[in-house]
Protein backbone atom coordinates (compact mmCIF):
# COMPACT_ATOMS: atom_id res chain seq x y z
CA UNK A 1 0.00 0.00 0.00
CA UNK A 2 1.27 3.44 -0.90
CA UNK A 3 1.23 6.24 1.63
CA UNK A 4 0.12 8.77 -0.99
CA UNK A 5 -3.55 8.70 -0.09
CA UNK A 6 -4.80 11.05 2.64
CA UNK A 7 -5.21 9.41 6.01
CA UNK A 8 -8.94 9.59 6.72
CA UNK A 9 -11.29 7.78 9.06
CA UNK A 10 -12.47 5.54 6.23
CA UNK A 11 -8.91 4.69 5.28
CA UNK A 12 -8.01 3.91 8.87
CA UNK A 13 -11.05 1.68 9.21
CA UNK A 14 -10.10 -0.25 6.08
CA UNK A 15 -6.47 -0.52 7.06
CA UNK A 16 -7.30 -1.03 10.71
CA UNK A 17 -6.20 -4.63 10.31
CA UNK A 18 -3.41 -4.16 7.77
CA UNK A 19 -2.74 -0.68 9.05
CA UNK A 20 -1.37 -2.02 12.30
CA UNK A 21 1.09 -4.19 10.41
CA UNK A 22 1.91 -1.48 7.87
CA UNK A 23 2.24 1.12 10.60
CA UNK A 24 5.20 -0.81 11.93
CA UNK A 25 6.81 -0.96 8.49
CA UNK A 26 6.15 2.65 7.66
Amino acid sequence: MVKTTPITTETLRRMKTDGEKIAVVT
